[in-house]
């Protein structure tokens, strides 16, 4: 390589690092770097140790490899141990079914459907509010069921209707079907049932936890219930826990509710897909059945009596495996000391406590709002801007691919 084609090399790698400035570039490179080769990164690191590039670009590929931010290094230094033992988990989750004359997980399900049956259920749950866990506050898990809504073309705001829910208070609550009840509430039958649960839902003083809190309390307001009392997001925790099971930036298994059920070591729990439980084949043009399926209509699969059974049990299940994974995750949270400037403030679970519950109550309140924007002009010239920094980005590159040839 002469002289004059390191100079040019240099000053591309210079422009790069001032456009790489952009946010919106650092996005664009982000949302690309899985389509960059690893040699390809090593040559260019290679090239570049000392600059500025090379360190944001490293960031970008590697930042989700270190998951001990503010921990002591010993503490899951290199994740080779998500998997959670069982430990307490399955003694707990064992009292769910603690009867042996039950003989599957939906005979623990409390079914509400009328409103007589949500009356007693309600006064059976206020019982329990002045009665600790092990100690600790009672908090509820609570999940949704929701119907006419596709995510991929629309958000939870304003679209979506509330199917069911189902309510999971601790392996010592008992509403009706035995200890360790599951509550499943239908409010497709008689929509005046979920009314009913409405102050429920609205009372700040009842702890409540979801998985992905955003979701639910979106389409519960579309109810007319805006939920309060918010005690946590098992999503959150487990990010706060372990940022290398994002599966876009590490490769990882996830913050599903579904891969993060695994973790309690306990097959009740496991989740089987929807398509796999209540899928039905298509039917081929000349009458047989093809081997892709299709899923009913939500609607369908809570009220037709042949999937209605399996129905109630997929979706109770999601309450109980989001309470024992709450109770997981504090135990992780509890583990990890948190740390500024090397000095330790107290633990994982406190610094969630403090500021994450928070964020999680305005995150949602923001989303419902929105940020108004002016679409006409404003997205027109941040499209223009985009569109001119990324060719500008993409030609510099070219043009650094061929002086490497």
């Amino acid at each position: 390589m002469s002289k004059r084609q390191l100079i040019y090399i240099l000053i591309i790698i210079a422009s790069l690092a001032q456009l790489l400035k952009s946010s919106s570039l650092k996005r664009l490179l982000l949302s690309s770097s899985s389509s960059l080769s690893i040699g390809k990164y090593n040559k260019i690191k290679t090239l570049t140790t000392s600059l500025s590039l090379t360190r944001l670009y490293a960031s970008t590929i590697d930042k989700t490899k270190n998951i001990n931010i503010n921990n002591d290094d010993n503490i899951n230094k290199n994740n080779n141990n998500n998997k959670i033992s069982p430990y307490a988990f399955s003694i707990n989750a064992n009292s769910i079914i603690n009867d042996n004359k039950k003989k599957s997980f939906n005979d623990n399900i409390t079914k509400v459907v009328t409103v007589d049956d949500a009356k007693k259920v309600l006064k059976l749950m206020k019982t329990y509010e002045n009665i600790k866990y092990e100690n600790k506050d009672r908090f509820w898990a609570c999940d949704t069921e929701v119907s006419d809504i596709d995510l991929k073309t629309v958000g939870p705001v304003g679209n979506g209707k509330v199917i069911c829910f189902s309510i999971f208070g601790g392996p010592d609550v008992d509403l009706g079907t035995g200890l360790g009840s599951i509550l499943w509430v239908d409010t497709l039958t008689d929509p005046n049932v979920m009314k009913l649960f409405k102050e429920w839902f609205e009372d700040e003083k009842i702890l409540k936890v979801w998985h992905n809190y955003g979701f639910d309390r979106h389409v519960m307001y579309n109810e007319g219930i805006d939920c309060k009392g918010f005690y946590g997001d098992t999503m959150h925790m487990a990010r706060l826990w372990d940022t290398s099971r994002d599966k876009g930036a590490g490769g990882g298994e996830g913050y599903s509710l579904e891969s993060l059920s695994e973790l309690l070591d306990d097959n009740r729990f496991a989740k089987t897909s929807m398509k796999d439980l209540f899928g039905i084949a298509k039917t081929r043009k000349d009458g047989t059945e093809s081997k892709v399926k299709e899923l009913p209509d939500l609607k369908d699969l809570q009220n037709l009596p042949q999937f209605r059974d399996k129905w109630i049990e997929y979706s109770a299940k999601d309450a109980a495996a989001t309470w024992f994974v709450r109770e997981m995750l504090e135990k992780k949270l509890n583990a990890m000391p948190w740390k500024v400037d090397n000095k330790k403030m107290g633990t994982m679970l406190e610094f969630y406590s403090e500021y994450f519950i928070d964020f999680g109550e305005v995150l949602t309140d923001m989303e419902r709002n929105g940020i108004r924007i002016d679409t006409k002009k404003h997205l027109k010239e941040a499209e223009a801007r985009l569109v001119l920094t990324s060719s500008s980005l993409l030609s510099l590159l070219s043009l650094l691919s061929l002086l490497l040839l």
